[in-house]
């Protein structure tokens, strides 16, 4: 059994790409935890994530202790000066202390945030992994093929890449925030995943 804290943006984007459902299938079935700082619950505001949250039993939302939050701020600071969210401390906060196996989240600026923090303190833990959706994507068809077979993880990969990741790259570009190369290893992260199942599929 694993455990992950996810952010916000997971049963945001996933309910809004209409894969939730799939999440808490693979979640069930696989007997995992899932964790959320109630900071971080509470981001998801619109009606029909809000009601997905309420209706799912599994999800444990945690009260953060303001210590050692001030401690993993702190600490994450220190390692690196990018600025993220304080709700997005207290994720980092929340997967260290539960000792969760997984952190995921949408956000690259706290996912190369965490991934520097767990690094440094690999020893100390479990050992998180800091994971995006295709990430998890790849997770749930190497576990649980049964709920997640390639072919739902190619549609479930392609659906999110659509609805979620197309949106975010326009609003990226027309901000002048990405370039083609963002653009194009966004991409990657996506078909990689895909040709991996594939050829495992094949083996």
């Amino acid at each position: 059994m694993s455990i992950f804290a996810i952010d916000a943006n997971i049963p945001i984007s996933f309910v809004q790409a209409g894969i939730w459902d799939i999440f808490e299938e693979y979640v069930k079935k696989s007997n995992h935890s899932v964790v959320m700082p109630v900071e971080v619950y509470e981001e998801a505001r619109d009606l029909k994530t809000r009601t997905k949250l309420q209706q799912s039993d599994f999800i444990q939302r945690i009260k953060v202790d303001e210590a050692s939050f001030q401690t993993v701020k702190s600490d994450c600071i220190s390692i690196n000066k990018t600025v993220i969210q304080d709700n997005d401390y207290k994720l980092i906060t929340s997967a260290f202390n539960k000792n969760a196996n997984y952190l995921v989240s949408n956000d690259f600026n706290l996912n190369k945030k965490a991934t520097l923090y767990f690094q440094k303190h690999q020893n100390k833990m479990v050992g998180t992994k800091v994971i995006s959706p295709p990430g998890l994507f790849w997770l749930m068809y190497l576990e649980r093929k049964d709920v997640f077979d390639l072919g739902i993880n190619i549609r479930t990969n392609l659906e999110y890449y659509s609805i979620i990741e197309i949106d975010r790259m326009y609003k990226e570009v027309v901000n002048d925030k990405w370039d083609y190369g963002d653009c194009l290893s966004l991409f990657k992260m996506y078909s990689n995943h895909i040709q991996l199942a594939i050829l495992d599929h094949t083996k």
